[in-house]
């Protein structure tokens, strides 16, 4: 008998697009999946005129209605709740039966003639890990995992419905684990040989939303990974994008004088501007609250994930925070970029390994639960200092 093999999925549920690694628990290598071309997928189900139910794996036939779900999970009353959460359970088993066909396919030699152990962990991002709303994600996640096991994933709206309400109030655990995004991002960090003990900020650039987290990195303490503060807001490269109507383009690189936009185009950016900044503003000022030594006057370093990540007009957008909040009247340390570095147990599937930054959450969800550095959500601190009237 063929020993078994043990496979985790590490699944980015993106606002967007959603990510995939696979990491063999035994061998402990890792890699990206791929979807046909493409190392992702959109995070999107189509709904037809019948009511049929599709995902972009695998479909051409797009249906007539798009529908993205992530930041739906618990929003709206309770039949619409009832029906974002059926059709987000959906999509999610269609990811895992997809994703496992695309293991198989890809790692042929590995897997032939050897039964797998199936498990996984789906991201959710940190301020809602650390709410009530938890539990919805769960729900959603065992639901998903249930379907898949049985390879038995419902086909039309009505069908989704009906059988979540049922599944929903039978599911048991299983093995699919909810983690926290941006915990699971830092690990590709904690992990190297290049991370110190230190306070570090780290943002996720989306296509839907801008995450960012303050955590301390200790390695000779229980808890490893300590998150002072954390915040998500609807800030991505794609709602950008939509709400100024420029090329992407713009956003790739920095602007020279004869590139520049015409001035209603530049208002928007700066009234987007102005929100990251305050976003940004009020991760470190929560944090600092909550540390004792108030960073302890060393700089901070930054690091980016993300398909945004590149973006220069992000990265200066974030960066400038410091001056534009005038940080450093109020004793926060100056703001220093770093560079994510791609681990080593990780196969790229072809990509450039520049892109490792896209793949950070992916790649840190496909460590298996229980076995990833301990952590602490921001509600697990109290202020212990008052907030400064110059805060953010």
């Amino acid at each position: 008998m063929p020993e078994p093999l043990h496979v985790n999925l590490g699944i980015d549920f993106g606002t967007s697009y959603t990510k995939v690694c696979y990491r063999d628990v035994v061998s402990e290598q890792s890699g990206i999946l791929t979807f046909g071309d493409e190392p992702y997928l959109s995070s999107i189900v189509f709904v037809d005129e019948y009511d049929r139910l599709s995902t972009p794996i695998g479909n051409n036939d797009r249906g007539s209605r798009e529908i993205f779900l992530k930041m739906r999970i618990g929003d709206g009353n309770t039949q619409e709740a009832m029906y974002v959460q059926a059709l987000s359970s959906y999509y999610l088993a269609e990811t895992i039966c997809g994703a496992k066909r695309e293991f198989i396919r890809q790692e042929t030699e590995l897997t032939e003639g050897r039964p797998i152990i199936w498990s996984s962990n789906i991201g959710v991002p940190v301020d809602h890990y650390d709410s009530s709303r938890v539990r919805l994600f769960r729900e959603v996640f065992n639901v998903a995992w249930m379907w898949a096991e049985s390879d038995n994933v419902p086909t039309t709206v009505a069908d989704a419905i009906g059988r979540y309400q049922i599944d929903s109030m039978n599911t048991t655990p299983t093995n699919c684990h909810a983690v926290p995004e941006i915990v699971a991002a830092v690990l590709s960090f904690v992990t190297s040989r290049e991370a110190r003990e230190g306070i570090y900020i780290y943002f996720d650039v989306g296509g839907g939303t801008l995450d960012g987290v303050c955590f301390r990195y200790e390695y000779d303490r229980d808890r490893l990974i300590n998150c002072y503060s954390a915040e998500v807001a609807s800030l991505g490269v794609s709602s950008l994008t939509r709400h100024i109507s420029i090329e992407e383009r713009i956003l790739m690189r920095g602007l020279t004088p004869d590139e520049l936009p015409p001035p209603p185009i530049l208002r928007q950016l700066e009234e987007y501007k102005n929100k990251i900044h305050t976003l940004v503003g009020k991760i470190i000022m929560a944090a600092s609250r909550r540390i004792p030594e108030r960073f302890g006057g060393l700089p901070l370093p930054f690091f980016f994930g993300g398909g945004g990540a590149h973006f220069k007009w992000y990265q200066d957008a974030i960066m400038n925070t410091y001056w534009s909040r005038q940080h450093y009247n109020v004793g926060i340390p100056y703001y220093v970029q770093k560079r994510v570095p791609k681990p080593s147990d990780l196969k790229m599937n072809g990509l450039d390994e520049r892109s490792f930054p896209r793949f950070t959450i992916s790649y840190g969800l496909s460590v298996p639960f229980g076995e990833a550095p301990d952590f602490s959500l921001p509600s697990d601190y109290p202020e212990i200092i008052q907030p400064d009237v110059a805060a953010g």
